[in-house]
């Protein structure tokens, strides 16, 4: 459980990100408070034909959320240096591993291709623009 006020400090839900908002904004609450681990399963979930997920998954609409996780996770000023290190190792493998499920597996190459080319240059700045701005 956490305060209303942690969860509007950590920015919310993103709206740029489709398969893996819940982890983006666990990772960004845990940026900013202290976390437990609670050995019960609290929720479950299935996923069938007709779910979002499954959509989400066939279209590969969720191509740039690893992406765009890593990389907010590098710009976050509350990030520690050991958190911003260990997203920046991945950043490079994980875009490269994209790049080849998208043009092995499909749908929409071209489309995904596009948008995945230009990631290290366009990511992190559209990261750096969704920054808090200091008071």
């Amino acid at each position: 459980m956490f305060r209303r006020q942690l969860a509007l400090d950590a920015g919310g839900f993103r709206t740029d990100i489709y398969q893996l908002v819940d982890v983006d904004f666990w990772l960004r609450l845990m940026l900013r408070s202290a976390v437990c681990f609670v050995p019960h399963e609290l929720s479950v979930r299935r996923h069938t034909a007709a779910t979002e997920t499954t959509r989400v998954m066939a279209t590969r609409r969720n191509v740039l959320d690893r992406q765009r996780i890593l990389t907010w996770l590098i710009v976050d000023p509350l990030s520690p240096n050991s958190v911003r290190s260990a997203a920046a190792l991945w950043w490079i493998p994980a875009w490269l591993a994209m790049i080849v499920e998208v043009a092995v597996l499909g749908p929409q190459r071209r489309t995904h291709l596009k948008a995945l080319a230009p990631a290290p240059f366009r990511e992190f700045a559209h990261a750096r623009r969704q920054l808090p701005m200091a008071d």
